[in-house]
């Protein structure tokens, strides 16, 4: 049986597109812009923005405190967009106006990346990796509540309080959610399964092991349409750690693992007794320094 390939998509299938770039703190920079904004990025390399971190400096001042960056007049920096991560947001697009987004970085004004973004910080990590032999599988499982807008947190979505992987669970909500799962899937975010979590209007997605820097964009998109879906059925999403004192809390898990050219585990020694590579033992270190790091201060 022959399969047809989709068409790849381009910024001339849509009416507006949103231009992100996610900094060191999550918080996205960019716009939503027309058609020949988008064309122009695309096709000339880039187009002007204003943009900031969130915090200045080494003593953290505030933008509009620095000089260099309310006195320019114009934008400060270049948003140049990463052509093959555009997808269609179909919980924006309407009959009539498509509406598309792609993820980018910002060029500062002296030509150079900014380096205060997370999609970039990734970037350089998974070149070190590359250049020693090895290549980054992953996933990811992302738990948020659910509960009715103006509520203040005390109707929830759905009425299960435990936790199973069987979407029948909760037959309040699965309607909701298996137009969610259906619209992430559009936006190019593999969801491979969806359950209730443990406490009320708590649920949990997983994103399907992919390699590289794709999971970090289908996470971004994942929150993006989570709180974007829901708030179109009267429903806000929370992905707070924990939204209630009685409650059991949310998490977001990072799963991946590290392998070679010839498909071999990194993490796994078949000489060692234990298995486990010595790659693993320096993470385990160093995640037991970073946890002292954080008990001092």
């Amino acid at each position: 049986m022959s399969h047809t390939l989709k068409p790849q998509l381009t910024v001339d299938d849509f009416d507006l597109i949103q231009t992100v770039c996610m900094d060191i703190s999550g918080l996205p920079k960019g716009k939503l812009v027309p058609k020949v904004v988008a064309q122009s990025a695309v096709y000339k390399g880039g187009y002007e923005l204003f943009y900031y971190t969130h915090t200045v400096g080494q003593a953290c001042d505030l933008p509009s405190s620095v000089p260099e960056i309310m006195d320019g007049g114009f934008g400060n920096g270049v948003f140049f967009p990463i052509v093959d991560t555009l997808v269609e947001l179909p919980w924006v697009s309407k009959p009539g106006r498509r509406v598309g987004q792609i993820i980018g970085h910002i060029l500062r004004e002296d030509g150079q990346t900014e380096e205060t973004t997370v999609r970039y910080q990734v970037e350089r990590q998974l070149k070190k990796l590359e250049l020693m032999g090895l290549k980054i599988t992953s996933s990811c499982r992302c738990q948020f509540t659910v509960f009715k807008s103006g509520t203040e947190c005390k109707e929830y979505l759905g009425y299960s309080n435990c936790h199973t992987s069987s979407p029948y669970s909760d037959m309040g909500s699965e309607e909701i959610m298996f137009d969610l799962c259906k619209q992430l899937h559009k936006a190019g975010v593999d969801v491979d399964s969806w359950s209730s979590g443990q406490g009320r209007g708590a649920f949990e997605l997983s994103i399907a092991p992919t390699e590289g820097l794709r999971i970090a964009d289908m996470a971004c998109r994942l929150k993006h349409g989570v709180r974007s879906v829901l708030a179109a059925s009267g429903y806000r999403a929370t992905f707070m750690t924990n939204p209630r004192e009685t409650d059991k809390a949310s998490s977001f898990t990072f799963r991946f693992t590290a392998n070679a050219a010839n498909g071999h585990n990194a993490f796994y020694d078949e000489t060692k007794e234990d298995k486990i590579s010595g790659i693993i033992i320096a993470l385990n270190v160093f995640s037991h320094c970073t946890h002292f790091h954080q008990d001092l201060n």
